[in-house]
């Protein structure tokens, strides 16, 4: 959808395809996610014991400041994750983990201009809001929430039957207050960098062909290191050795 100017929801995909749009334009939806993620340890095989489905809510909305200058605003969860391992998945005493939850919400302005015809541009903040974190392990519970604010950038063009399309979201590093047990902490968790780009052919009224590739630059979500409040020092860290994904 990167390459899509004709597409009333790309606000997550590609904000420059808002200056194609005529009037004012609203899109809401519901995502239902029903997750079956499972562990092998010494003791056997367990699933992660979570509620599911679970519903995540969008909301996309458009309109124009004037007939080259167009305004956008999306809300959506474009990350999360949870697992709940039962007691027994994992040795006693050991600091692995036992439940594990980012629930996040995105709240991203846009601005868009078409330059010509045939051509747009988009710039935009990302705020991201970090509503419930858990890393509870054998050795620690871990909760809290915060927020903090990166930025996306957008270009598309028209070429004829063609469009071609690019878009970049920034890495976020949100500071996350919350406890240890009980006692008072904070965080850095990161979320990744992410480029699209695309290439479109409207074949005919009814049929186009669209080619699109991501790149996650999951490696920035490595290590979250849970500090005390009061004097700094490590409380506790949580290690991923994730590696970006195309």
């Amino acid at each position: 959808l990167v390459a899509n100017a004709q597409e009333p929801g790309a606000l997550t995909y590609n904000p420059a395809a808002m200056a194609f749009h005529d009037g004012t334009t609203v899109v809401a939806g519901l995502i239902a996610i029903a997750p079956d993620i499972s562990v092998t340890t010494a003791s056997g095989a367990h699933d992660s014991d979570v509620v599911s489905p679970f519903y995540v809510p969008n909301l996309f909305a458009t309109g124009h400041i004037s007939p080259t200058v167009t305004w956008g605003l999306s809300i959506g969860a474009p990350f999360g994750l949870e697992t709940n391992w039962p007691a027994g998945t994992f040795p006693i005493g050991v600091a692995s983990p036992t439940r594990s939850k980012i629930d996040m919400v995105n709240i991203n302005p846009n601005v868009g201009v078409k330059l010509g015809a045939n051509t747009s541009i988009a710039a935009g903040l990302d705020y991201y809001y970090v509503r419930d974190v858990r890393l509870d392990s054998g050795a620690a519970k871990v909760s809290g929430d915060g927020g903090d604010y990166g930025f996306n950038l957008a270009a598309l063009h028209i070429a004829g039957p063609w469009s071609f399309g690019a878009s970049y979201r920034s890495a976020i590093t949100v500071d996350v207050d919350g406890t240890v047990n009980t006692t008072p902490a904070t965080a850095n968790v990161d979320f990744p960098w992410m480029l699209q780009v695309g290439a479109r052919y409207q074949v005919n009224k009814a049929v186009a062909v669209e080619f699109d590739v991501e790149r996650t630059g999951w490696s920035e979500f490595d290590q979250i290191r849970i500090r005390s409040a009061a004097t700094g020092g490590i409380l506790a860290t949580s290690t991923n050795n994730w590696d970006d994904a195309t």
